[in-house]
This record gives structure tokens, sequence and C-alpha cells, in this order.
């Protein structure tokens, strides 16, 4: 089996999607060997973008969770759009308000679509500066090495 170079940036983009990993599993994700994993993900630890969860059999890591938070925001819109959804279907199943049980689940389901696309693009935005501090720290450009 032929090992692979493994690039920080990948790492942190791969941390960014998946809640908590082990070395061995990135190993085996990336196809590296299991030390060149552990030196990656405490170099990540060191540089204060990723936690080191200590288990009686191994470690777990995973990116700090402030990095990765989601704004109160998303969670309010996202209430305020299902609620008249909810609303919607309840009033659908009374057929003396078809008109307005329609237009209640057509607008509120924009506006579910439309919070979903801004939190996708809020997430992208919150990436990228994970991995400008990342290149910043490391001191070299972290988008070659994907």
């Amino acid at each position: 089996m032929s090992q692979r170079q493994l690039s920080d940036a990948e790492l942190v983009r791969y941390l960014y999607t998946h809640s908590t990993v082990t070395a061995p599993h990135i190993a085996k994700t990336f196809n590296v060997d299991p030390k060149t994993a552990s030196y990656h993900l405490e170099k990540l630890v060191k540089l204060g973008l990723a936690a080191k969860q200590e288990r009686s059999y191994g470690s777990k890591y995973m990116l700090k969770p402030e990095l990765t938070k989601i704004p109160a925001r998303f969670y309010i819109q996202l209430a305020l759009t299902y609620t008249p959804f909810i609303l919607g279907v309840i009033l659908l199943l009374n057929t003396y308000y078809i008109a307005s049980s329609l237009f209640l689940l057509l607008s509120s389901a924009v506006g579910i679509i439309s919070t979903y696309q801004q939190l996708s693009h809020y997430r992208k935005g919150r990436l990228e500066e994970i991995l400008m501090v990342l290149r910043k720290t490391c001191g070299h450009d972290v988008r070659k090495q994907t």
C-alpha cells in the first residue's frame, strides 16, 4: 500500500464535516501512516484549531466547538419559517381554509429553503476563515494542498 502526503487543509476540511475522529480513522481514510495522522492532528491541537479528548484506548479529535458553532439567528429563522409551515398543514386539513393554508405552505417553504441556503453559505465562509487562520499560523498557502 503506497502512502501519500496529508495536508493540514484537507484534514481541517474533513474535521469540519465529521464530528469526531481518531488517528487510525484518519490514517485509513487518507491512506497515510497512523503516525503521520497523529502528527497532523496534534499539530492542529497546538495551533488551537482542534480539541483532543483523551480516552482509555486512544484519543478523539474534533475542531474546537466555537469554530463550528451555528449562530442562534439560524435556529430562530428556522423556527419562524417552520411554524407557519406546520400551521399551513393543519389548516389544509380543514377544507375551509385551503387558500390561506396553501399561501402559508408556499411562503414558509420558500423561507425554509432560503434559511438552509444561508446556513450553507455561512458554513462555507466559516470553513474558509478557519483555513485562513491555518494559513497564517503555518506560513504557507493551504489552498494549494487540496
